[in-house]
């Protein structure tokens, strides 16, 4: 069974923006992945496992599978405390993202782009299609600024900071 154009295409821009993730850990070392610009921003770790996080809870609520928001909201809040991770730990997270991004929207069902949550989000209730939006959108957010955090943490390295 082909999967619907609207998950086909959500896999598709989840798959190209975890690969560009994969790109910010390439040829890191493990220190720079708590390292941080100004105080009040988040390293490239926290941005990593925040990322998956939540990518995987808005794409398996845009797939209709009713993922707990309370789970989310306690995986979160355990994200933004990432500390000590390595390079090798969160490319094998990543990887297992990857792999579950694949086989959730690979065998959703249509009627999940309708399902209607059954928490609200700003104020709304949303549907399954509004949560992939969702998801994609803040998993390239995050993406765009660990590419700046790593861009920043290499001329700051160059200068010797």
């Amino acid at each position: 069974m082909q999967p619907h154009p609207t998950y086909a295409a959500a896999a598709a821009v989840a798959g190209a923006s975890l690969t560009t993730l994969g790109g910010v850990l390439d040829k890191l070392p493990d220190g720079a992945l708590d390292w941080t610009p100004v105080s009040g921003t988040n390293a490239i770790a926290v941005l990593t496992i925040h990322s998956l996080t939540s990518l995987e809870f808005w794409l398996s609520a845009g797939a209709g599978r009713g993922p707990s928001r309370a789970e989310y909201l306690e995986r979160r809040a355990e994200a933004f405390r990432a500390r000590g991770l390595s390079v090798a730990m969160l490319q094998e997270r990543l990887t297992q993202t990857t792999t579950f991004v694949v086989a959730t929207l690979g065998d959703a069902e249509e009627r999940g782009l309708a399902t209607v949550m059954p928490w609200e989000v700003e104020g709304a209730r949303v549907t399954g299609a509004e949560c992939l939006f969702r998801g994609i959108g803040h998993l390239r957010e995050h993406v765009g600024e660990a590419q700046l955090t790593r861009a920043l943490w290499m001329a700051a390295s160059r200068e010797g900071r």
